[in-house]
């Protein structure tokens, strides 16, 4: 039997469910110890926005009795589109970002209004950020963009045979180029570093692998 060591630095291990060590038993992966989920004993809002909501939650260790406040955002779930067409190229959108101020290399995504069908969401997004519709589309993997923070689920929805149907659509402050790339060309991009956003990379990743 092969046994996996899992390596953390600068992570905080509250973050981590104690479901999770028997999922890990069952693929013959160990860890060292059973972390145990902290109780959360309140929480309140400290900023409220359009597209997501702040919080301060206070948290205990149900074992030795520590305990912390943290700051939590609560966002909408989003949807990132693994869109491959019928000569089997994938797209990817480039568009500049605000938080990193770069221009950043994605793939097709964005989020879901409140109610909103997963499926649905991805064939829309699609649709407005880069004028492609398809067919077959399913969820692949689910994804949570930034655990220690955030408690929104990212989709990963693949769209097959995918073809340009009309003119792109974009919100207000968007302004998007989409790229048609093979498959080996888009493995060279990340392996080149040109894909820089964790959230794509690993949608990608679901599907490649």
């Amino acid at each position: 039997m092969k046994t996996f060591i899992i390596v953390v630095t600068n992570f905080n291990l509250s973050t981590i469910n104690c479901h999770i060590l028997k999922n890990y038993n069952a693929m013959n992966i160990t860890l060292d110890a059973e972390v145990p989920a902290w109780e959360k004993l309140w929480q309140k809002p400290v900023y409220e926005h359009e597209f997501c909501t702040l919080y301060e939650s206070k948290f205990r260790h149900p074992i030795d009795g520590r305990e912390g406040i943290f700051l939590t955002n609560d966002t909408c779930d989003s949807v990132q589109i693994v869109a491959e067409t019928i000569e089997k190229k994938f797209l990817l959108v480039q568009q500049f970002r605000f938080g990193n101020e770069k221009l950043s290399l994605e793939l097709p995504a964005g989020r879901m209004e409140r109610g909103e069908d997963i499926i649905a969401c991805a064939e829309r997004e699609l649709l407005e950020e880069t004028g492609y519709a398809g067919q077959n589309a399913k969820i692949i993997g689910t994804l949570y963009n930034s655990p220690a923070i955030q408690q929104n689920r990212t989709y990963v929805v693949h769209v097959a045979e995918c073809r340009r149907t009309s003119p792109t659509n974009f919100d207000e402050m968007e302004e998007l180029a989409t790229l048609i790339i093979s498959r080996d060309g888009l493995i060279n991009l990340i392996k080149s570093g040109k894909i820089e956003s964790c959230i794509a990379l690993s949608a990608i990743a679901k599907f490649l692998i």
